[in-house]
């Protein structure tokens, strides 16, 4: 056995007796924090490189953790002398759908450009409720968080909706 390096924890600690390994920067008891959560997860490999993993902890206990690696099926087990760093997985931001409204009335439309357009209340006072139809018709809705109805897709709505009313008596 080589000589104790301060740098490094004496062979009992790191689970082998025939290497030292260096020291973790994870405490262990931490590690049941990340039980059923994405992660990042750095290993200490046997040749002392580190490799970064990305997946989910099964399991965790203060003696290590169940980690599946994304794209396999094994879980394999981890002891946290292997752990040089784990972190929570960045998560990506959900896609946002568009939501469908009903058309708007010429009387309300001054009112959804200020709530829904983002129009100042000096421009939409201003407007008359022709003019602010005017306005609200030359927006293009396609990339917007809603769109409205056509007259046909309420039509269908309505003739949809009486129908399941009639299925049900």
């Amino acid at each position: 056995m080589s000589p104790r390096n301060p740098q490094t924890f004496p062979t009992f600690l790191s689970g082998n007796p025939h290497r030292e390994c260096e020291p973790m920067s994870v405490d262990a008891s931490t590690l049941v924090n990340f039980e059923g959560k994405q992660v990042v997860l750095h290993l200490i490999e046997e040749d002392g490189s580190v490799t970064e993993k990305n997946g989910k902890v099964e399991g965790a206990s203060e003696f290590g953790i169940a980690f599946k690696e994304k794209g396999r099926r094994e879980v394999d087990l981890v002891e946290p002398n292997q752990i040089e760093e784990i972190e929570l997985a960045p998560e990506k931001p959900r896609t946002l759908s568009q939501k469908k409204l009903k058309p708007v009335a010429d009387s309300n439309v001054r009112q959804h450009l200020l709530d829904r357009h983002g129009y100042s209340r000096s421009a939409v006072n201003k407007m008359s409720d022709e003019q602010g139809a005017a306005e609200h018709n030359g927006i293009d809705h396609s990339d917007l968080g809603h769109r409205h109805l056509t007259e046909e897709e309420v039509a269908a709505k309505s003739a949809e909706s009486a129908g399941d009313d009639a299925d049900s008596e």
